[in-house]
């Protein structure tokens, strides 16, 4: 699979961009804010499944992917979301 079939289209971006867990969305790539990784973070150690988590905050796995899902939450294990600051 290629990048081209894994991107956004403009009116996907547009969609992402407008939702506050994003800090901005390109073609390819999502960023996330810091307050939305430290709160998903928080509900994934207390059990809420990841798809549930992404799906709340409007990323269902049918628009962002299961693979982008699971990346984010596995970028938890070499930050430390928990600690303030």
């Amino acid at each position: 699979m290629s990048r081209k079939d894994t991107a956004f289209t403009p009116s996907q971006r547009a969609y992402l961009n407008s939702l506050p867990a994003i800090k901005h969305a390109t073609a390819t790539r999502i960023y996330y804010t810091s307050q939305f990784h430290k709160d998903a973070v928080q509900q994934y150690d207390n059990g809420v499944r990841p798809s549930v988590i992404f799906a709340q905050a409007g990323m269902p796995s049918t628009l962002i992917g299961s693979k982008r899902i699971e990346r984010c939450i596995n970028r938890r294990e070499n930050t430390d979301y928990t600690q303030s600051g």
